[in-house]
């Protein structure tokens, strides 16, 4: 019992100097936290997705950007614990990448841009980029345009995180409107 209030005590720690790090302004938002990570989103950088619309206007074709609702477009900053980095030191390792598994032993926090499609119930991640303690980038992983959409698990913490990110918008909407980069 003493033990596991020690390990709770120990997280509390940790993830308050995290939270205390990332919410040094307003501009990150808590979402959620376990004993492997704790999830942050960008206020800042929050904006709904968007689709074509065609008017005609003296018989000619105009086509405009307007909000969709739909799509969410978000960047995340997640830190980690180290039984939260374990899994990607472990991956990087067993498939013989031992440097990049040292540099992920350093991994602090990532900035992550993910887009969510809720016709769908659906998520890809655009890019990522992993830093160490210090805020030095440790690897950039780029957007190549090609990433699949992962479904999103039903009770599942994505499941969450979609939900919380959805409202947040919709109750924010005059706010999250202005930063999509539309013209109506």
């Amino acid at each position: 019992m003493l033990k596991k209030m020690i390990c709770l005590f120990a997280l509390v720690i940790l993830l308050t100097n995290s939270v205390g790090f990332a919410s040094s302004s307003d501009r990150w938002q808590w979402i959620v936290s376990d004993d492997k990570q704790g999830v942050f989103f960008d206020t800042e950088s929050i904006q709904f997705g968007t689709k074509e619309k065609c008017t005609t206007h003296n018989h000619k074709y105009e086509f405009y950007k307007v909000v969709d609702v739909s799509k969410i477009i978000v960047c995340f900053k997640t830190f980690y614990t180290e039984a939260g980095r374990a899994p990607y030191v472990e991956s990087a390792r067993m498939h013989g990448n031992y440097e990049a598994g040292e540099a992920l032993s350093n991994m602090e926090y990532t900035i992550q841009k993910m887009e969510f499609d809720y016709t769908k119930d659906s998520y890809r991640i655009g890019w990522v980029a992993i830093y160490d303690a210090d805020g030095n980038i440790i690897d950039i992983i780029p957007h190549t345009g090609n990433e699949p959409w992962i479904e999103i698990i039903p009770a599942s913490k994505m499941e969450k995180i979609a939900k919380f990110m959805r409202s947040y918008a919709m109750k924010n909407y005059d706010k999250v409107k202005r930063q999509t980069n539309t013209l109506d």
